[in-house]
């Protein structure tokens, strides 16, 4: 279609009636009279301002001043007295591509009337009309006359008088707000060629993007892109420049056009990204990276693309021939390249540039997918161009098709570096270049059969509150602490720490953000949100925690070094402020850490779901499944709570489990089997015995220990289970005396034994030869015996009357004579029947009484532990004991899983009720990796982690009092 032409003019058009309509078409073909910017223009109109110029008359609205100068397609009559009373039915009117002006004064004449019409359709609250929409179209942006239609910015004058006209009557027309907004955009407000627009939504078409696809345009100056686009898809266009954004939005009235900084912008998921980003010497911070501020759009861009989404921007070359790949790295992380298009310069010359760009076509993955791209894009190497070098990005040497031109060292916008001359249509060439790109297909939506209700949308509720005593949070760029209940900013050295400050500022702040967005992930995992709102969750905590990484590295990252005087010293530079932060465990835990290499890797919160709501147990179909939930939730038999589930009386469900419970006449309960008829099962035999609980006998009967017969009993003398009678008898008879001569004595509790003999007894034979000597007594060899001593004979020092020396002949003699005593006990003690029935017996209901218990742990379960970690079944074992056993040594070997028995062990002790604070106590060097794996367990838990600087003078109270409180604990 030829290009039509237009001007705006005003003849006197006679009064009308109120109550007529205004819908007169305002297309002109031709100039029927002189452009209010053509030089030919009558003095009187010369020395009136250009709004004045513009400006009709009051009375009347701008739709019915404006009239065409030649019949309008669209009227059956053009007749004025023949105006339709009410509006056509006409159809929707083709789409005209604006041509922007090429010449400079032609796009300042063309910047000027797009804003007087802006400014007109503004002031009268009404949308723009087809004619209006193709001026405010032809406004090319402040960018090609930058340097002439603004004053120096160091002389403060203008180009020429010619373009000082122009300088002042935009001056006129903005507001100061609006000028100073127009000035910061001039060396990047530069627009896209249309050709190079359709091409683009071509590719997207190719590459899957529905037509009813949420479409992001960075940058969109006056929504050309989103002008050229199907009409059902959904635009976000985000624009700083004021003059730009509300042409945006006159333009494409029906999208979400936000006139604010690409930078403070929220952005919800999106299915494609299409766009011409701006170029500037300007670097933006981002994710603790500081960008260029084209890698910056296109990094937001990407992270702002929900899985499978589509990412087609016009970016500076620079984004993919700079030797640093950094940016690139960052991109291939999260998306796979698909391809790109390199431009000639002069594809945008008549936008007022001249200048190398590529089309970079990038997609989405999702967090589990693996990349499916090469990885050539990822590199330059430099490349001789007419006998200059400069780097070229690999992708573009291995497929010079995608380069539409050839490349030249000279015409290079800057002076340095290359250019690409076209050599063909650049239509044509970017229609065979879009083909070339992978093909992606629309998935199909599936109609429903009948009419079905809308789901809402699910909105995530907003972030739990979790600010409690010691924790840290951003207010205004700076870091502040809750102390003693107030909030305090945080000093680190000497100075306040500001979040986009000095590195522990902005590592601190980094922590912060991980911190809320790790428990934002939880939150909706325990909350049961929808999968597609969880994963939005976790790919924010993951971007969140590579951009961390990328800047100051892995988050236990820790340091060994040695003191003067040999002491390791251990450091963690990156939390050593954030240790004090309740939550920063959590935050730890986040990535598994190996010190030896110093190699860190995502934790499976960062990869999966790892908790959920866990539903309540109301009901059992069994009285045995009902007694699992009963000791699983209450770590004992609970009969009414099994009633309560089960639905039937105590004594139905006593009577269907049957064996696999006993009750305990002496503590009066109800225990399991297993434990029951376990432990001292002799004194439960007898009091069941007692009792008369034939159930009972017959059971603990079944699992009485084997009697240990006396040739594997060890009886020697001083044994505290052999009774004081028979000692007595046995010196009897050993001495030969009469019973009455003797005394045994013992005290149980000291384990003290005491032999006394009269006169007799101390002049006998046996005492004083046979198994005593002359300078030890039998008796006195015989207490030694009993309380485990050996016998020792002193003699006077010859050289000094107040020492003793041992006399080694006597004691010999005296050993010999004790070990004599000895062994006439081993072989006396079971030598009658009667003694030796009564002192088995007696040895194996003493200490042949106790019947192993094993623990099964099999029916536990474990809620809020990560779904991505399971116990061994010795683990739950150990667990179970730790439940029920009161107390319990776990000597597995390094590696068998204490950790995980102990932190399972502790949450299932609080769970039952049976503890209310756990206390673990660790060595030193371990404490951040025990509570850093006791946290990657139970995700959800809070610990308190006391290390020895909490147990100085002047923080020891404050940790007993956290203890008490319960603070930072759960």
């Amino acid at each position: 279609m030829p290009q039509l032409q237009y001007s705006l003019h005003f003849p006197s058009i006679p009064s009308t009636n109120e109550s007529e309509p205004t819908h007169v078409p305002v297309m002109a073909k031709s100039k029927s009279t002189p452009s209010l910017f053509d030089s030919e223009l009558l003095p009187e109109e010369r020395s009136r301002t250009f709004a004045e110029r513009f400006t009709p008359a009051p009375a009347r609205p701008f739709t019915e001043k404006v009239r065409p100068s030649r019949p309008s397609l669209f009227d059956e009559v053009n007749d004025e007295q023949q105006i339709r009373e009410e509006p056509l039915a006409l159809p929707p009117p083709e789409v005209i591509e604006p041509v922007i002006a090429s010449g400079e004064k032609a796009k300042a004449k063309d910047i000027l009337a797009a804003i007087w019409v802006l400014q007109a359709i503004e002031r009268e609250r009404r949308p723009a009309t087809s004619s209006e929409k193709e001026i405010l179209g032809r406004f090319p942006g402040f960018g090609a006359v930058a340097l002439s239609m603004f004053p120096n910015p160091v002389t403060g004058e203008y180009k020429d008088s010619g373009w000082k006209t122009f300088g002042e009557e935009l001056r006129r027309l903005l507001n100061a707000d609006e000028y100073e907004s127009a000035r910061r955009t001039v060396f990047n407000a530069f627009y896209t060629s249309p050709t190079v627009i359709k091409a683009m939504h071509q590719a997207l078409k190719r590459l899957g993007v529905p037509e009813d696809a949420l479409v992001l345009e960075p940058g969109c100056g006056t929504g050309s892109f989103i002008s050229l686009a199907p009409d059902s898809m959904r635009f976000i266009g985000v624009e700083q420049d004021s003059i730009s954004g509300r042409i945006a939005r006159a333009r494409n009235p029906t999208q979400d056009i936000r006139i604010q900084d690409f930078q403070k912008t929220r952005l919800p998921e999106l299915d494609a990204v299409i766009g011409n980003v701006p170029f500037a010497d300007v670097r933006l911070d981002y994710h603790g990276q500081k960008l260029a501020l084209h890698d910056f759009f296109i990094a937001k861009s990407v992270d702002s693309l929900k899985p499978g989404g589509v990412l087609a921007l016009v970016t500076s070359h620079y984004t993919l021939d700079k030797l640093n790949g950094s940016v690139r790295e960052y991109l291939a992380d999260r998306a796979d390249f698909l391809g790109a298009i390199r431009l000639p310069s002069d594809a945008f010359k008549r936008e007022g540039t001249s200048v190398v760009s590529d089309i970079v076509f990038m997609r989405k993955r999702s967090l589990d997918e693996p990349p499916r791209h090469v990885d050539e894009w990822l590199k330059a190497e430099p490349t001789e161009i007419e006998g200059t070098t400069v780097p070229i990005n690999r992708y573009f040497l291995n497929h010079p098709e995608n380069v539409l031109g050839t490349y030249s060292s000279k015409d290079s916008l800057y002076g340095s570096g290359y250019s690409v001359i076209s050599n063909g249509d650049m239509a044509d060439q970017l229609r065979e270049a879009v083909g070339k790109l992978p093909r992606f297909e629309q998935k199909a939506e599936e109609l429903p059969a009948k009419p079905v209700e809308s789901v809402p949308r699910f909105v995530p509720p907003p972030a739990e509150p979790h600010i409690s005593e010691g924790s840290f949070f951003v207010h205004d760029s700076r870091i502040h602490q809750m102390v003693d209940g107030q909030t305090v900013p945080v000093v680190y050295g000497g100075s306040e720490l500001w979040a986009h400050g000095g590195l522990v500022g902005r590592r601190m702040g980094a922590l912060i953000g991980l911190r809320d967005l790790a428990r934002r992930v939880l939150q909706s995992q325990n909350e049961g949100w929808p999968a597609e709102a969880r994963v939005d969750a976790r790919r924010k905590l993951n971007l969140a925690y590579e951009s961390f990484k990328s800047a100051f590295g892995p988050i236990n990252k820790t340091t060994v070094s040695e003191s003067k005087d040999g002491t390791q010293i251990r450091r963690m530079p990156n939390i050593v402020k954030f240790r004090e932060d309740p939550d920063a465990m959590l935050v730890m835990a986040l990535e598994e850490y190996d010190e030896a290499t110093g190699d860190a890797k995502k934790a499976p919160i960062m990869q999966r779901d790892v908790v959920g709501k866990t539903p309540p147990i109301t009901s059992v179909s069994s009285a045995e499944e009902g007694l699992l939930v009963s000791l699983d939730q209450k770590g004992a038999v609970d009969l009414p709570f099994i009633s309560q589930l089960y639905g039937k009386a105590e004594a139905a469900v006593i009577s269907e489990l049957g064996e696999l419970i006993f009750h305990d006449p002496e503590t009066k309960t109800w225990e399991t089997a297993d434990a029951y008829l376990s432990g001292n099962v002799r004194a439960k035999l007898v009091v069941a015995e007692k009792a008369g609980i034939e159930r009972n006998i017959e059971a603990l009967k079944a699992v009485q220990p084997e009697d240990v017969l006396p040739g594997d009993i060890d009886a020697n003398l001083g044994a505290p289970w052999v009774p004081v009678t028979d000692v007595q008898a046995f010196a009897t008879e050993l001495f030969r005396v009469e019973p009455d001569s003797i005394t045994i004595g013992h005290l149980a509790k000291d384990a003290v034994w005491s032999v006394e003999g009269d006169y007799s007894a101390e002049r006998s034979v046996a005492v004083t030869a046979d198994y005593g000597t002359s300078r030890a007594s039998g008796i006195w060899l015989l207490g030694l015996a009993l309380n485990m001593k050996s016998p020792v004979i002193y003699d006077p020092d010859p050289s000094d009357p107040d020492k003793r020396v041992v006399n080694q002949d006597a004691t010999l003699a005296a050993k010999e004579k004790q070990r004599a005593i000895k062994e006439q006990f081993k072989s006396w003690v079971f030598t009658d029947p009667d003694r030796t029935e009564r002192l088995v017996r007696l040895y194996n209901d003493n200490f042949n009484n106790l019947r192993p218990r094993q623990f099964d742990g099999s029916h536990l379960d474990f809620p809020g532990m990560s779904q991505a970690l399971a116990l061994r079944q010795h683990q739950k074992d150990a667990v179970w004991r730790i439940m029920s056993g009161g107390n319990t040594l776990l000597a597995h070997a390094v590696g068998a899983g204490k950790t995980g028995a102990c932190s399972a062990g502790a949450m299932k002790l609080k769970q039952a009720g049976l503890a209310k604070k756990s206390l673990i106590a660790v060595p030193n060097h371990l404490l951040e990796q025990f509570a850093r794996e006791f946290q990657q367990f139970y995700p959800n838990a809070k610990l308190l982690v006391a290390s020895k600087d909490d147990f100085t003078k002047e923080r020891r109270k404050f940790l007993t009092a956290k203890i008490a409180s319960g603070t930072g604990m759960r």
